[in-house]
């Protein structure tokens, strides 16, 4: 009886010190792939349930609600979308048509909400007519995210990108062109709290980047949608890392990351399509004292707009990395702890000349905005300047004779939208500033192919160059001359 009871001691032993052997490796397999980026597998998609009916209303005008000619002579016409609660453009495309979406509390005039927070789609021509306002949502609260149009099994379409008001809910609706045709949506269980960054569509396919915190840990991924806006594939990073921006070309996606595990360094990472999955190719280029902000393609590779702190001093420059990465050329900004910086490449007909940089700050006379001009081996050119006092730039235009500098006027809680001309030596040659005795704010600019320059914002102007007004705040629509 002892041999055999000693024979089932060790047995036993045997067996316990197995089962910590494989919880150990297993861990450690868990712990290998979380420290790497990996492929997974998403979540099936699900449509609303029943007590979450998708809702669409549309207002076909019989009559094409026409813009209004402006009095002021720097503006064409302007016209209004809205009703009597908040209606605000988030973005538009350009097509035959402007396709104008948003987001309406509103259940009259334009738009037909029936409770909370929904999405619309206003038609409007290029000469700023009002053709249809759609108004659609679910029972839920929905914040627009981003508009792609598509192409998908029922024809052209638009893919509507949206938050709802549960926090790890993505909604992607599908809105055709052909108003015939209706809308569906689909719902997206995130693993966790999600911010939307940017995303790339063209054709059938649309590729969203988001950052996801995990149960307290940070990650970003890369949605692969398409045309029915159906994920296909996704891929999950590493933890602790937060993307910035992405690029795509056709091939593969560049990801500007922060890697907030290690003080917040620079990193790019490269991900690749391969079949149904992704692969990244990583620590392409690392930076232990930057910190991204942004980035934007150009012939010679990518440049970037980053920050370093040391002290407390919050200081600014711009970086260009050739399409190996490697680093062209480092530029740090005159001027510290900026609040906002914007930075485009100077293009002229056939190549890139510089980089114009526009850098806004806060300060105890309100806001102030300095200007420099990059060479393309990173030396500052003789055309810098202090100027644009109150004025936050939010965009820029070349053209052949000089930049069209566009942003927002701000005076205390008040904002006026800014349009100014600004010749080769940065010096101002026009400036105008429009709106109302509210609140007008920027919002997207186009130039058509009739060389019109359009800018849509939002206002809370009942007086001034915005005539049409509905209540609380509408979205309004300008065309200027050129």
């Amino acid at each position: 009886m002892s041999v055999k009871k000693k024979n089932h001691d060790i047995t036993f032993i045997i067996f316990i010190f197995v089962l910590v052997i494989a919880l150990f490796v297993s861990s450690v397999i868990t712990f290998i792939k979380d420290s790497n980026d990996t492929n997974v597998d998403y979540q099936n998609p699900t449509e609303p349930p029943l007590d979450d009916v998708l809702k669409e209303d549309i207002i076909n005008y019989q009559m094409p609600r026409k813009a209004n000619l402006s009095l002021s002579p720097n503006i064409n016409w302007e016209n209004s979308i809205g009703g009597s609660g908040v209606d605000e453009i988030k973005d538009v495309v350009i097509l035959d048509n402007m396709y104008v979406f948003g987001e309406t509390d509103s259940n009259d005039y334009d738009f037909n909400s029936t409770g909370g927070k929904d999405l619309f789609l206003a038609v409007l021509t290029q000469e700023g007519e009002v053709l249809s306002t759609t108004t659609f949502g679910t029972e839920k609260e929905d914040t627009f995210l981003f508009v792609k149009p598509c192409y998908g099994e029922s024809g052209s379409n638009f893919l509507v990108f949206a938050k709802s008001e549960d926090k790890n809910l993505l909604t992607v609706y599908s809105v055709p062109l052909d108003k015939e045709q209706e809308i569906t949506c689909t719902n997206y269980e995130i693993s966790g709290e999600f911010e939307v960054l940017s995303t790339y569509g063209a054709g059938n396919k649309v590729l969203l980047l988001a950052n996801v915190l995990e149960k307290d840990v940070q990650r970003y991924y890369l949605y692969y949608f398409d045309g029915n806006g159906q994920i296909l594939k996704q891929y999950k990073s590493a933890s602790n890392k937060k993307a910035v921006a992405f690029l795509y070309n056709g091939i593969k996606s560049i990801v500007l990351v922060e890697n907030i595990s290690q003080n917040s360094t620079l990193r790019i990472d490269e991900i690749t399509e391969k079949g149904q999955t992704f692969d990244c190719v990583k620590n392409n280029y690392q930076d232990k004292e930057r910190i991204p902000i942004s980035f934007f393609p150009d012939k010679f590779g990518y440049v970037l707009v980053y920050k370093t702190v040391e002290e407390g001093e919050v200081s600014h420059g711009l970086m260009r990395l050739s399409h190996k990465l490697s680093v062209d050329f480092d530029h740090k900004l005159a001027v510290s702890n900026y609040d906002h910086v914007y930075v485009f490449a100077d293009e002229g007909v056939e190549d890139v000349k510089g980089y114009h940089v526009f850098a806004t700050k806060y300060t105890n006379l309100g806001y102030k905005t300095y200007y420099e001009n990059v060479n393309l081996n990173g030396s500052l050119s003789d055309y810098s300047a202090e100027f644009l006092p109150n004025v936050k730039v939010l965009a820029a235009n070349n053209k052949e004779s000089g930049t069209i500098i566009l942003g927002e006027v701000i005076t205390g809680a008040k904002s006026k939208i800014y349009l100014a001309s600004m010749s080769k030596n940065a010096t101002l040659t026009e400036s105008y500033s429009f709106g109302g005795t509210g609140n007008d704010t920027y919002q997207r600019h186009f130039v058509l192919d009739n060389g019109k320059l359009v800018i849509f914002g939002n206002t809370t102007s009942s007086v001034g160059d915005i005539s049409l007004y509905f209540g609380k705040t509408d979205g309004f629509i300008m065309q200027f001359e050129n």
